[in-house]
């Protein structure tokens, strides 16, 4: 799996998760929504455990994504945080989408200076 895909899991992985917890909505009566909001949390999880390993195989080949790694980790220490504070969702789900946005653009760009056989295989 490449780290365009794993980043579109992580990426729709995210958006389950804001979706289970605008259901919530902060409640803590809305039980019935917490084990959603848990399930796209682990999910969630799961998603940025799989983009890490393979940015720290990158790593392990190039020497160059330990800035990566690291604001990788940050995120997920975040979302872990997200899930025992959930007042703090919106401000993470914002923060989170710009982040996407700028990774998204990082990636075009990555795209556009590699060369073919480094973009796809067949």
């Amino acid at each position: 799996m490449t780290v365009l895909d794993q980043s579109k899991t992580l990426a729709e992985s995210a958006l389950q998760m804001l979706y289970a917890a605008k259901e919530g909505g902060g409640n803590p009566k809305a039980s019935h929504t917490h084990d959603a909001i848990t399930e796209a949390a682990q999910l969630m999880k799961e998603a940025v455990d799989d983009i890490m390993v393979t940015l720290n195989e990158a790593a392990s080949e190039v020497g160059m994504v330990g800035g990566m790694v690291d604001s990788i980790a940050e995120a997920m220490s975040k979302m872990t945080k997200s899930v025992t504070n959930p007042e703090e969702l919106g401000g993470l789900a914002s923060q989170m989408t710009n982040d996407y946005g700028h990774l998204a653009l990082q990636g075009r760009m990555a795209a556009a200076t590699a060369e073919p056989e480094e973009v796809c295989s067949f």
